[in-house]
């Protein structure tokens, strides 16, 4: 998603067109989500963003501040609950027939206990085998710990999200309270997350 990683290449790292971003407990996920989204809203681009909660609505006024009521327009929330495949075929169907749909967001799209259900899995592939360059998305869930002690966290999904070509990041605490690592594939990114995001 190049628009958005000119804006956002000295601090966050460029968006791929594929992330699972994968969280230690409650964190920060969310947080660098809609960092992303306001960047492209910013760069005119529009936002789908799905959820079974909406974000905290204080720390979406902090983050959306200097996003005006036209930009903040292209924003569009959804609300899922146990109608996986209804909610899949509107986010699919929004991306093919908005205009500069640049960023998807799964926020939260398995529960975070126990193995994610397949119905979950089913959605969240649904929506991956539909992404294109021009239109990241990024889908979020809790990692979780392995009975394996050499493997310290394990990530939701397994093979199946694999085969989609999803990349996987994983978002850390550090030991002080407000440090974060963003782990991916290419390099670690330290930031400390503030009122008005990641820094």
């Amino acid at each position: 998603m190049k628009e958005v990683a000119e804006r956002v290449v000295s601090l966050l790292p460029p968006l791929p067109d594929k992330v699972h971003l994968s969280v230690s407990g409650s964190i920060g996920g969310t947080t660098l989500a809609l960092q992303y989204s306001r960047e492209v809203l910013l760069s005119g681009g529009r936002v789908l963003w799905a959820t079974p909660e909406m974000p905290d609505s204080v720390r979406f006024q902090q983050l959306f501040s200097e996003v005006d009521l036209i930009a903040s327009s292209r924003f569009h929330a959804l609300q899922f609950d146990d109608n996986l495949q209804h909610i899949s075929l509107q986010i699919v169907n929004a991306k093919d027939t908005l205009p500069r749909v640049q960023l998807i967001v799964i926020d939260d799209w398995t529960p975070s206990d126990g193995q994610a259900p397949r119905e979950n899995i089913d959605m969240v592939t649904e929506v991956l085998n539909h992404g294109s360059d021009s239109c990241s998305i990024v889908i979020i869930s809790k990692s979780y710990e392995s009975p394996d002690a050499s493997i310290e966290l394990k990530v939701r999904g397994g093979s199946r999200l694999v085969d989609t070509g999803v990349e996987t990041w994983h978002l850390l605490r550090q030991q002080d309270g407000k440090e974060r690592c963003l782990d991916t594939p290419n390099k670690q990114f330290h930031f400390k997350l503030e009122s008005n995001g990641f820094n």
